[in-house]
């Protein structure tokens, strides 16, 4: 019987439980499809609205293979209608991903940059890689832009 459920951590703790099969967890059958206890992941159940939120935000930031799929903060924080396109998404990133543990809409912390907090957590929450990329002024030795490089796969 110990095999098909999963062992108490008092007996793991003590060894006195032996290997159980990941089918029979919650995690195990939901990689099988079949419906368990609690609510069903975001990232399961809108893949297809999440992929379309996604492309929103790509076409937002204007990533394209001639700007190296990279934008910068200060543009993008400073230009009005790519944050008003941003913010206009606050809808459909409430229903589609898991925020809450997102830094803009943690409180407690004030974000410095808001879009680009939230741009950053999409790309994130999709396992989409991002670089961190700098402009330098030689002459004053000083960064002159900080920004992101989108990594698509």
């Amino acid at each position: 019987m110990v095999n098909n459920k999963v062992a108490n951590l008092s007996d793991i703790l003590t060894g006195k439980s032996e290997k159980t099969d990941i089918a029979d967890t919650s995690v195990g059958k939901l990689r099988k499809g079949i419906q368990c206890e609690g609510r069903t992941p975001k990232n399961i159940k809108y893949p297809t609205e999440r992929k379309i939120v996604l492309d929103k935000m790509i076409e937002i930031l204007e990533l394209n293979r001639y700007n190296n799929f990279s934008f910068f903060i200060s543009d993008l924080e400073e230009d009005e209608v790519k944050t008003k396109q941003i913010y206009d998404l606050m809808d459909d990133i409430k229903k589609y991903f898991s925020y809450g543990r997102w830094p803009y809409f943690n409180k407690s912390i004030p974000v410095a940059y808001p879009c680009t907090s939230i741009a950053k957590s999409i790309f994130k929450e999709m396992g989409i890689t991002l670089n961190s990329i700098s402009l330098r002024d030689n002459v004053a030795n000083k960064i002159d832009k900080l920004g992101f490089r989108v990594i698509l796969k």
